[in-house]
This record gives C-alpha cells, sequence and structure tokens, in this order.
C-alpha cells in the first residue's frame, strides 16, 4: 500500500524581514523553515485570515 502524498512543493517570495523572524523562530525551536511555515500558515487558516470559514470566536 502506498501513502498519498500530503504536500506538494511550490514556490513563495516572503520579505527578507518576515524571513529572518521565520529563521530566528525555526533556530530557537530546532525545527525547518518549511516547517515554521507550514505551521503559521495553518494557523492563520484556521482562524480565518484568507480563509472562506470564518472564525466563530
Amino acid at each position: 500500500m502506498t501513502r498519498a502524498n500530503m504536500s506538494e512543493p511550490d514556490t513563495l517570495r516572503i520579505p527578507v524581514d518576515v524571513l529572518s523572524d521565520i529563521e530566528a523562530i525555526a533556530d530557537a525551536t530546532e525545527r525547518s523553515r518549511s516547517y515554521i511555515i507550514v505551521r503559521a500558515g495553518g494557523i492563520g487558516y484556521m482562524n480565518g485570515n484568507g480563509s472562506p470559514r470564518k472564525s466563530t470566536r
């Protein structure tokens, strides 16, 4: 049985100051930049920022 591909590569332009913050968080948490970006994007999505679903809070 093969495992479904749960992600897809993409290119993203990030302002250097934001990237610097992402790198600092990644270093402090010993995680990759990709991990931090995916988690931050998920939090924004779940909070209704840019999502068709709005937060109920």
